[in-house]
């Protein structure tokens, strides 16, 4: 059982009708010898799980286990014990039938995990709305990011859950996810909640729910923004920040060069993309200077660490939005500059 590295298998199933039995084979692939894994196995069939016990010990084991008739799941490693890499190749109806009858977080999540790799498939579709119901908050926020809601099908069958979830559930992480998704549709019957929602406590639900609101009523995103100035961390400072550049004006930027130096090297990070749309249509010159030089300086200090070329593509843009404007040539020297150095950091 122990030994260096760790266990990587492929399971496959077969039943075999002729002689009432399910069989499971299992490949250990990674390179080295094969681990001893003890583990149990439930097989479901007629709405009751029967557990067995076996052992693995070789490159491929075949287990045989008593069915009569055809199982609904074949559940191996059912106390999830197993710290192993897998590929089971199980049927999305399967993992259906796992996460509506199997006991364990991990066999739900393994459901959904496996139908976010379908989602085309109307089973999986279904399996995905299932889970906004979940009772752990980790797998609701799983499903809800999970939603693609181009798909009309889906659209009408998440969308009144989802805004359930926006407005009354009690984690943090799924009610920011949910105003998230709700936010992709752009549809102003959903202003009214992300309104309520800027009355949360939490700075991340705010910050959802002032993003969402941006694109429906940027002037009144705005007029929230500008209430928040005297309260905001984090994702609130960078949805402030969003808003700004696309919503405000020259008499915002000196409190969003305020938050961002008083950010942490992350949270520059993620406001840089507002910042660089609040430069393309800023004509200060030492407003562009100050801005132009702090997204240089960062992508320099952390240019280890970053996509420095999409910083570089940030700077271009900046350029690009300038280029019709009253410091067209004064931008393009500073970005020119700016790009020249971060090459030339090591």
């Amino acid at each position: 059982y122990f030994g260096a590295g760790h266990p990587i298998v492929a399971i496959d199933y077969q039943w075999d009708a002729a002689r009432q039995r399910q069989v499971v084979v299992v490949r250990q692939t990674q390179t080295g010898r094969p681990f001893v894994l003890p583990l149990k196995v439930d097989i479901y069939a007629n709405g009751r799980a029967q557990r067995y016990a076996a052992t693995l010990r070789h490159a491929v084991d075949t287990l045989y286990f008593p069915a009569a008739t055809r199982p609904d799941l074949v559940n191996v490693d059912a106390e999830k014990v197993m710290v192993w890499q897998k590929q089971d190749h199980k049927s999305l109806a399967e993992y259906a039938y796992q996460y509506r009858h199997a006991p364990r977080y991990l066999d739900r999540r393994e459901a959904l995990v496996a139908a976010q790799t379908q989602p085309t498939e109307p089973l999986a579709r279904q399996l995905l709305v299932a889970g906004l119901s979940d009772k752990s908050p980790v797998l609701r926020q799983l499903a809800v990011e999970s939603m693609d809601l181009k798909n009309p099908t889906l659209r009408k069958a998440a969308a009144p859950l989802l805004a359930r979830l926006a407005a009354t559930d009690s984690s943090v992480p799924v009610q920011s996810a949910a105003l998230t998704v709700l936010a992709t549709l752009e549809e102003k019957r959903y202003a009214t909640l992300f309104t309520k929602a800027l009355e949360s406590k939490s700075y991340r639900v705010q910050a959802a729910a002032l993003q969402a609101l941006l694109p429906l009523n940027p002037a009144q995103a705005l007029a929230h923004a500008t209430a928040f100035e005297a309260d905001n961390k984090g994702a609130l400072t960078t949805a402030m920040v969003n808003v700004y550049s696309q919503a405000g004006g020259p008499v915002q930027w000196p409190l969003m060069l305020v938050k961002y130096d008083a950010a942490d090297p992350s949270g520059r990070l993620n406001m840089l993309p507002g910042i660089g749309e609040f430069l393309g249509h800023l004509d200060d010159a030492t407003a562009l200077n100050q801005g132009i030089s702090r997204i240089k300086d960062l992508t320099v200090e952390f240019k280890a660490f970053i996509d420095s070329e999409r910083l570089i593509g940030l700077l271009r843009q900046i350029k690009t939005r300038q280029v019709a404007r009253a410091n067209a040539a004064y931008v393009a020297g500073l970005v020119e500059q700016a790009v020249a150095e971060i090459k030339a950091a090591k």
